[in-house]
């Protein structure tokens, strides 16, 4: 290929297959079924960023099943639960969240629970929103009169997972309020921390120095999201599991340090076999996660914790680039996978090129992840593997069809290792599946069958062609043999070049092709002896031979052409072939070979002693005469 126009070609060709590839990826994404993949990237993403567990201002007591199995029934009596609650306060914690439905009273002890429900503002419950499917569980009385509760609904994203959390919830009548935002909002009002609109945005809400912008539509790896209430990204990264959790059985029998109840947040629920009340995280479903699932009490302290550390500044909301911003970075990676394959040519290259991009984006995702920032991992990779593949594909189809272009070109006409070299400086020597034409020195030969015009006037059509064919047959091997390119055949001659297609850089090179050719044309003279011993029919050759400056090219039309080389130096060595049959024709009877050759390409053969001065000659259409020589002994040896 040449470098400009040929190269700009090809790059053009990449730009228009990455565009394709990044709108089909943005087709395919935007019907939401690259969305598994993503969310399991930013699972691991969220998994890998996880940083030092440091304490958290939440402690889970939970209801456990050797709890269950020692109360004896389920749910657990009003009496039982009001007695729990009592032992939690003697503590004093800042806010106790209840996840356990009380809708309707379990006696006995319902009078005590409720009167503690009553009286105590610390005391957040909770209720199950309801939907389209279901009536919902409603708050406890008691609690719901104070507005001391929050829903305890957690979203699931289709694999089960809980990726998102809900601060707020519209049922038509109101705006509900969920629960570890209620349970988080009583503990930082015991430090003048409340809930406000933003000051930059009011339909965002601020807890202290953080700012939550509610989920859109399209965010990250979500693809027309169904977006109800107030939602956004659970923050995993910290504390998710370093809550420190007792059972109840531990905090009946005091077993609890204090300072883990003293002016905390203490959430109080069950963990057990009986009670189905375990959810997936990104963190958690992994093969190496000793528990696939945990229970929604710790689901809420998670939350609850994010909340709190959200109001000091320490967990910022995640973020997401725009649609648009996203498109464009698929577009980028296409681009750069599309500009990448055209430096491949086979698989191997194509991995060797893939794979370290594909590494690189990784890499900047799991950066960009440490700052809580979601890069399109999976999206930006497929735009730069399949762009890059397609692009290879491409690259290979057009060599393919290059090759085969100049295999057709050059059949028969010169040695495999020269068809070879010609591939491999492809880029150098073709234009568009052809040979460029160049200017180079090459030597070039004509060879003439003597009485041809006599023997087509005695023999039929397929005498004349049985007699022809074994000598051009020979002519075209022993010419590839010594290098050289069979350029035409014309009647019963043959044009050969030597030196052409690949320039020659050397006087060495150029003398080297020089004596090949001569070195030929004696092989050829045997070839014929030997042939006429056999067919008892004699075969005289003639040959010219001259040493110049050619020019080569592909000659022809779109449907048919040919490589050839043309010039004064072709002119030169055809007139010299004309004299080698005038030096023949003199002697008749005696069947020989001649070989004339011009003085440029004596000067550069090895051996000169059996050359025959021919003096000074006039060529027809030549201003200036060509010293000429003729090459003795070897052409009278071979006779039949």
């Amino acid at each position: 290929m040449a470098f400009k126009e040929d190269q700009r070609q090809l790059v053009f060709a990449a730009v228009i297959i990455s565009l394709i590839t990044a709108a089909a990826v943005q087709a395919v994404r935007s019907q939401g079924l690259l969305q598994p993949l993503e969310l399991i990237g930013y699972d691991l993403g969220i998994t890998l960023q996880r940083g030092p567990q440091v304490p958290a201002p939440v402690t889970l007591i939970l209801i456990t099943e050797p709890d269950i199995q020692h109360l004896g029934r389920w749910p657990i009596p009003d009496g039982d639960l009001a007695a729990v609650v009592e032992q939690i306060m003697i503590w004093k914690p800042t806010v106790l969240g209840i996840d356990i439905y009380r809708d309707l009273p379990i006696p006995p002890g319902t009078e005590a629970l409720e009167e503690l429900f009553r009286n105590d503002p610390r005391i957040i419950g909770i209720f199950k929103f309801p939907s389209a499917d279901t009536p919902g569980v409603n708050a406890p009385p008691a609690l719901a009169a104070r507005d001391q509760v929050g829903f305890s609904d957690l979203l699931l994203d289709a694999d089960s997972v809980v990726r998102r959390g809900l601060a707020f919830l519209d049922h038509g009548e109101q705006i509900a309020w969920a629960f570890p935002l209620k349970v988080a909002l009583a503990y930082l009002a015991a430090e003048d921390v409340f809930i406000a609109p933003a000051p930059r945005n009011p339909e965002h809400f601020l807890i202290g120095e953080s700012a939550f912008p509610p989920l859109p539509e399209n965010f990250g790896a979500y693809t027309n999201l169904d977006n109800a209430g107030y939602q956004f990204l659970i923050d995993y990264s910290r504390r998710s599991s370093s809550l420190p959790s007792f059972s109840l059985k531990d905090l009946l029998d005091q077993q609890i340090p204090p300072e883990l109840l003293r002016n905390r947040v203490v959430l109080l629920g069950v963990n057990a076999e009986s009670v189905k009340d375990s959810f997936i995280t990104p963190t958690s479903h992994w093969p190496w996660s000793d528990s696939p699932q945990i229970p929604g009490i710790a689901m809420h302290g998670i939350i609850v914790d994010q909340l709190i550390r959200a109001s000091y500044g320490e967990s910022l909301p995640f973020q997401a680039w725009s649609p648009l911003t996203e498109f464009w970075l698929l577009v980028a990676a296409s681009l750069c996978g599309g500009l990448l394959g055209l430096r491949s040519t086979s698989v191997a290259r194509l991995l060797n090129i893939v794979l370290p991009g594909v590494v690189v984006l990784i890499l900047i995702g799991l950066i960009l992840f440490l700052f809580d920032q979601w890069f399109p991992v999976l999206v930006t990779s497929l735009g730069l593997t399949i762009s890059a593949s397609l692009t290879t594909a491409y690259l290979v189809q057009l060599t393919r069809k290059e090759r085969a272009a100049l295999q057709k070109l050059l059949a028969l006409q010169v040695s495999e290792e020269v068809a070879q070299e010609i591939w491999q400086r492809r880029d150098e020597l073709l234009n568009e599946g052809a040979l460029r034409p160049q200017q180079l020195t090459a030597t070039v030969m004509f060879v003439d069958l003597q009485g041809f015009t006599r023997l087509t006037e005695s023999l039929d059509s397929g005498a004349l062609m049985q007699w022809l064919n074994p000598i051009f047959e020979a002519a075209t091997r022993i010419i590839i043999r010594h290098g050289g390119m069979v350029d035409d055949y014309f009647g019963d001659g043959i044009k050969a070049n030597f030196g052409v297609p690949i320039p020659r850089a050397s006087e060495a090179e150029i003398a080297a092709d020089a004596n090949a050719a001569v070195s030929c044309a004696r092989d050829l003279i045997r070839e014929a002896a030997d042939l006429s011993r056999l067919t008892h029919t004699p075969y005289r050759l003639r040959f010219g031979i001259h040493t110049g400056v050619v020019i080569t090219a592909s000659v022809g039309s779109e449907h048919r052409f040919k490589y050839t080389s043309i010039g004064d130096t072709v002119n030169v060595a055809a007139r010299l072939e004309s004299i080698a049959k005038e030096i023949a024709g003199r002697d008749p009877e005696q069947p020989n070979s001649c070989i004339v050759l011009s003085a440029s390409t004596a000067e550069l053969l090895e051996q000169s002693e059996e050359l025959e001065n021919l003096g000074p000659i006039d060529l027809q259409g030549r201003l200036q005469p060509i010293t000429a020589y003729r090459m003795r002994g070897n052409d009278r040896r071979f006779e039949p």
